[in-house]
């Protein structure tokens, strides 16, 4: 073996070690640096020579920086991730509503119902006082006033679900776009000795940015470029290519946006993230909403029923105290018949249940009616006939032609509890109207209506029969506050499964300074050895021409 091949055995052993203080160093420095992953340069023996018939070694080369990374374990971060920023976006929407349906002991619905009720028991006590009765239309008017301000502000927090998907949204398709761009430069550069870790650092931290959204599950091919799938494996990220998230709302549904993808109907599809977190949260605060209609329903359907049997101070029958409820009938958007609603009533009110219903036409000539908050059957196979009124459980609805026939298929939502919260008013303002007296001919000191309306406060007229107003109002809050601390729970849980995945995963990917230290000594003598050797061989060398 030469002498030059022992220089340049040396050189290579110079090289390789300056190449380990370089990794190492930038490894110290990035010891701070967010989402960096740990390098390590891959060393291999640099190719055998072959010397009086048998192969020596020919010093060392670098084979590539390595990037300490455990895909197993990032994907585990990404899963964390998005199940704890699903619950606890769930936990601040069900705070939201807690405090907006029980803001405060003085002004919550509860203690304006007692002061309503409360309000004719005083009445009861002097049933011709023109005082009593000016409190009883006052306390109604702040009762009927915060029902609807209740509904208003849940509307907003409805609405606001809309908000948050389009900002989601929007994120969403910029991170799909950066990732699928990231894809493109790494497969530019990749190579079988080189692998670009910034970038995959970078595509990375993309990556678990996009997990707080939705559910990302990554595949990576042999050329460093991964695909991104979400929702149970619709592509959002193929290579170098992304595809953006679309929105569209769904008439039938409040409004709601749906999510789609490349055509396909993501919205309860999700299994993680803030989305999945907005998709179900919406749909409680609908539920959350539709019991303060119900309620209002209830109280406006109980409390005229008893006004109206009783007198005034002129021994009149008794009006409505509040505006009767309205019959709402909505057309489903899917609708392929020509028909629509021409008049809708309540016949009856004593037969009113407040259930939800469906007409749901079976052919061009027959319908079946439909409990949908039971799920039962009204009424079966029912002959259509144009303009013909449509009667059951005290409704009547009229159904007419309008540009054509009903198609099979068709449905048509009836309600008398929809936004009945929104729509409460009083129906009367002179408080000599108040019918406080059950007989006329025991005017003006007639108290018997006015103990009737004020024990409303214990009929229970909700819940099939087995609650009261105040109870099913305490219920409500009880669910929404249930609510909002099973979602901070599970939001700490996963916080702490987060954290524990992401301190398992800094502790393989992460830099440690003691490491790295030990690294730099050994790299350091390493450095030194070579150069001893080089010096050696310069020596040699020295003494070989001085021969």
């Amino acid at each position: 073996m030469s002498i030059s091949h022992l220089l340049h055995i040396g050189r290579s052993a110079l090289q390789a070690s300056q190449f380990g203080l370089d990794v190492t160093a930038n490894n110290i420095a990035n010891v701070n640096t967010p989402n960096y992953t740990r390098q390590r340069v891959v060393f291999a023996p640099a190719e055998s020579v072959s010397v009086g018939g048998g192969l020596r070694g020919s010093g060392v080369t670098v084979d590539g920086v390595e990037r300490i990374y455990d895909a197993f374990l990032g994907h585990q971060v990404y899963r964390a991730n998005a199940e704890m920023l699903d619950y606890r976006l769930r936990e601040q929407t069900y705070t939201r509503i807690e405090s907006v349906l029980y803001p405060s002991d003085e002004t919550s619905l509860g203690r304006l119902m007692d002061e309503f009720f409360n309000a004719w028991q005083d009445l009861a006590s002097n049933p011709a006082g023109s005082a009593e009765r000016q409190v009883v239309l006052s306390r109604a008017e702040a009762l009927a006033g915060n029902l609807r301000g209740l509904h208003g502000s849940l509307e907003n927090e409805i609405r606001y679900s809309n908000t948050l998907l389009e900002g989601y949204t929007d994120e969403v398709n910029r991170l799909a776009s950066e990732i699928a761009l990231v894809n493109r430069e790494i497969s530019r550069v990749h190579g079988p000795n080189f692998s670009p870790n910034d970038l995959l650092d970078r595509r990375d931290a993309l990556i678990e940015e996009l997990s707080g959204y939705l559910d990302p599950t990554v595949f990576e091919n042999d050329r460093g470029v991964v695909s991104v799938l979400v929702s149970g494996g619709q592509p959002l990220v193929e290579e170098g290519m992304a595809f953006r998230l679309e929105l569209a709302e769904d008439p039938d549904d409040h409004g709601f946006y749906r999510l789609s993808l490349r055509g396909t109907d993501l919205t309860n599809a999700l299994q993680g993230g803030k989305m999945k977190g907005v998709v179900e949260t919406r749909q409680k605060m609908v539920e959350f909403q539709g019991d303060i209609d119900r309620l209002a329903a209830a109280f406006v359907l109980e409390l005229n029923r008893l006004h109206t049997a009783g007198y005034d101070l002129a021994g009149n029958l008794g009006l409505e105290f509040f505006a009767p409820l309205d019959v709402g009938v909505v057309s489903l958007s899917g609708n392929q018949g020509g028909v629509g609603a021409s008049a809708q009533a309540v016949t009856d009110p004593a037969e009113l249940t407040l259930d939800d219903y469906e007409i749901r036409f079976t052919s061009s000539s027959t319908f079946d009616i439909v409990n949908t908050t039971r799920g039962t059957v009204v009424a079966s196979n029912q002959s259509y006939a144009s303009s013909s009124p449509i009667e059951f459980d005290g409704l009547h609805v009229v159904l007419s032609d309008v540009t054509g026939p009903p198609a099979g298929g068709d449905r048509f939502q009836v309600s008398v509890t929809r936004d009945a919260a929104c729509q409460i008013r009083l129906n009367l303002q002179d408080p000599g109207r108040i019918a406080a007296a059950q007989a006329s001919d025991a005017l003006p000191g007639d108290n018997r209506n006015a103990l009737a309306i004020a024990d409303l406060r214990n009929a229970k007229i909700l819940g099939n029969g087995t609650t009261t107003c105040a109870g099913f109002y305490q219920s409500l809050i009880a669910r929404v506050g249930t609510a909002a601390q099973d979602a901070s729970w599970k939001a700490e849980a996963k916080a702490a499964v987060t954290q524990s995945m992401a301190d398992y995963r800094s502790s393989v990917s992460g830099v440690s300074l003691e490491e790295e230290q030990i690294r730099l000594l050994a790299f350091q003598h390493a450095y030194q050895a070579a150069a001893k050797l080089v010096t050696i061989v310069n020596q040699l060398m020295e003494d070989l021409l001085k021969l």
